[in-house]
């Protein structure tokens, strides 16, 4: 570990092999400085040579940390960026670097703040870049070939490309999950992104459910893929942004979902599958035509003028739907500016956020100001608040958008080294957040790892842990769910049994048709999953269209809309 004021620097030509499932550490106040060259690059591998997992990763706890010219491979992911805020001018930056062949991740960012310029993430077996609650800027990146995502986020966000490739990952090229994450793939009436999207296994830009939910916006970027959808958006989401991009050779965008298409791109632009990192990426987009009705706040305005008008549309109607839209509108035009603050609202912020809550604590506005609230103290790094609110939240707040506070309550205590609250808010999102299997994995191996680092004398406890207990109510545990949804082709169905007895599960058409019995016979009580194919009994395939899963116990019968998708 490198303490304090303490600055590794790595000359080119340097190699760093690691001997077993070791890591670095470099905490707040360190840094390392690795500046390679591009004939002679710095190098961090396994001794053992070309097997994954066989060191574990570098994990910063600060900024102004640089990587240039260096290659990561064949580790448990090559960097954890664990709390690395950073001013203006103090972002980690990686540059000309490549993260290859890591067994979980290239790289992942929790809390932190850095630039990715001209770097190659590919071939990890999971992921190629996790970000939670991170500030990240892509530019003239490369990121294939990912057996899983090319880029994915969990929750609170703020992810800007201009030039980068994404490309040949398994699943989806970037999926974008949770509370509260603003994506600029270019912004409309801003800049250009010269972003490549394509050929990704199943969707290119995945947008799932998030309360508060994520707003997404492209421009002048190319997406397109010939067999599946260039764009899913959520049932209820807010609407997907898209300005003169292109959408593949039938110049339509493939969608599912509320997605905005203004200027189609077509033909192919030359630069398609190309990465940049000049000019960008705030190179100026030319003035589009915008139908102000559509908007209600005009994109098109300075966003200094966009903040009042925001605010003075809540204050003139709290009670309102449009004041709950225009606080969501608020905060996308903040939280992309809470690193640089060039609006000047960073401090401010807390406080109009709790005078909503306090003056509307049962009101929709008052509910939705604290959510954002205990995301911007999360930004702050004052868990202390964090727990606090978190508390106040669950009490007020509908299940999905509790399971978003309690996922973001687990890691506040995580950073306090309290693993027993932590355990707890984990039991509870097992019993009541299937759908989000990534994140739930990813939380138990940070609660093991902190409690790993707090035996061997590496983290100490932030003051005496107190003992809370989460109470599970069985009721407001979905008797049937399944994920994805849409399922394409196949789809998991997960159920509960309250008591052991006979269980069926059958799937039926909107005529009322059976289709197919996926469960008869007794169960005992608890959770259980089957998985449907998207096939009938007799095994033939079925058209795309809208499904309903039949659960039947001794006590009562459930039933849920279920999409699928060819």
């Amino acid at each position: 570990a490198l303490e304090e004021n303490v600055t590794l620097s790595i000359l080119p030509n340097t190699t760093i092999k690691f001997t077993g499932y070791h890591s670095i550490t470099v905490n707040s106040g360190a840094k390392i400085i690795a500046e390679g060259t591009s004939g002679s690059p710095i190098i961090f591998t396994s001794a053992s040579g070309s097997l994954e997992n066989k060191w574990k990763w570098i994990e910063l706890q600060g900024g102004d940390n640089v990587f240039k010219y260096c290659d990561f491979s064949y580790g448990q992911y090559s960097f954890f960026l664990n709390g690395c805020t950073a001013g203006e001018g103090a972002a980690n930056l990686f540059k000309n670097c490549t993260f290859k062949y890591n067994s979980v991740y290239g790289i992942r960012f929790d809390h932190s703040v850095a630039e990715l310029v001209s770097c190659e993430i590919a071939n990890n077996n999971q992921i190629g870049v996790r970000a939670y609650y991170s500030t990240v800027d892509f530019s003239g990146n490369w990121i294939r070939n990912n057996n899983s995502r090319g880029v994915y986020t969990p929750g609170g966000s703020f992810l800007e490309f201009y030039g980068t490739v994404i490309e040949e990952n398994t699943q989806y090229g970037l999926e974008i999950r949770n509370s509260s994450n603003h994506i600029h793939i270019g912004e409309c009436y801003a800049w250009y992104g010269y972003n490549t999207i394509r050929n990704n296994g199943n969707t290119e830009v995945y947008v799932f459910y998030g309360s508060p939910a994520s707003t997404v916006e492209m421009n002048y970027s190319s997406i397109h893929d010939d067999t599946g959808l260039e764009v899913y958006n959520y049932a209820g989401n807010p609407q997907v942004l898209t300005q003169n991009c292109y959408w593949g050779a039938d110049n339509e965008c493939d969608k599912y979902g509320d997605v905005w298409v203004q200027y189609p791109m077509f033909p192919a632009p030359d630069w398609d599958g190309d990465t940049t990192s000049t000019g960008g990426p705030l190179h100026k987009a030319s003035p589009s035509e915008i139908d102000t009705d559509k908007f209600l706040i005009d994109p098109t305005l300075p966003k200094e003028d966009q903040v009042k008008k925001c605010k003075e549309l809540i204050a003139s109607g709290p009670d309102k739907k449009e004041a709950v839209e225009a606080l969501d509108i608020l905060f996308g035009i903040l939280r992309p500016d809470f690193v640089k603050n060039r609006l000047d609202e960073k401090d401010s912020f807390s406080d109009y956020l709790h005078s909503y809550w306090n003056s509307h604590p049962g009101k929709a506005v008052g509910k939705r100001a604290l959510q954002y609230l205990i995301m911007w103290d999360i930004l702050n790094g004052d868990d202390d608040q964090v727990i606090k609110l978190s508390k106040k939240a669950l009490k007020v707040l509908e299940k999905e958008e509790a399971n978003c506070v309690m996922y973001d309550l687990a890691y506040a205590y995580l950073r306090k080294g309290w693993t027993e609250n932590a355990k707890e808010c984990l039991k509870s999102l097992k019993k009541q957040w299937d759908s989000e299997e990534n994140s739930i994995w990813q939380l138990e191996e940070d609660v093991v790892y902190t409690e790993e680092r707090i035996a061997k004398g590496l983290f100490k406890r932030d003051g005496e842990e107190p003992v809370i207990q989460i109470t599970e109510n069985f009721e407001n545990i979905d008797p049937v769910q399944n994920y994805p949804n849409p399922g394409n082709p196949s789809t998991t169905i997960r159920y509960h049994v309250r008591d052991a007895g006979r269980v069926r599960v059958r799937v039926f058409n909107l005529l009322g048709e059976e289709v197919c019995v996926l469960v008869d016979e007794m169960k005992p009580a608890g959770s259980h999953e089957v998985v449907w194919v998207g096939r009938d009994r007799r095994g033939i395939a079925l058209s795309s269209g809208v499904y309903l899963i039949h659960l039947e116990t001794n006590e009562k019968t459930f039933t849920r809309k279920l999409t699928l998708l060819k």
